[in-house]
């Protein structure tokens, strides 16, 4: 998790975004290329698309962070829009570039052009002139530590 130096001596303040898990009408980008992965590559590379989802409970997310040392941890909701040029541009980056493409998913390019074809049929309400925009429910996490000195 990303943390950033406080200006207070030996404290450091984590700020961290996590998608939700029980929204899923929040991400239906996410939601349509799990569809597509299923369909083309099995569940459970589709389950693979899922961890990234895996801080996304809002009890839990409060009591790991205390667990490791956090106080005063507040959590705020919100949906955002991801927007991307295109659902190709979409698929390319949550295939190639997240935590499918670091867990090894190797996708040969005639799957991935059906991959793309059912993701893009699927969001096609969310195509504008401007590119996709698909909305996904977040959890902000502030919270505030001591820095033990090396």
């Amino acid at each position: 998790m990303p943390t950033s130096r406080s200006t207070r001596p030996n404290a450091s303040r984590l700020s961290r975004n996590c998608g939700t898990r029980h929204r899923p009408f929040e991400k239906v980008g996410h939601a349509a290329l799990a569809q597509g992965l299923a369909h083309h590559l099995g569940t459970a590379v589709a389950a693979i698309l899922h961890t990234s989802f895996s801080l996304g409970d809002a009890e839990a997310l409060p009591r790991l962070l205390a667990q490791v040392g956090f106080r005063d941890v507040v959590l705020s909701h919100s949906v955002k829009m991801l927007r991307f040029a295109s659902p190709e541009a979409f698929v390319r980056a949550w295939v190639r570039g997240s935590v499918l493409g670091r867990a090894g998913v190797e996708v040969h390019d005639d799957v991935l052009t059906a991959i793309v074809r059912e993701v893009t049929a699927a969001l096609r309400p969310y195509v504008n002139e401007e590119g996709l925009g698909v909305p996904i429910a977040v959890h902000l996490a502030v919270g505030h530590t001591t820095v033990k000195d090396p």
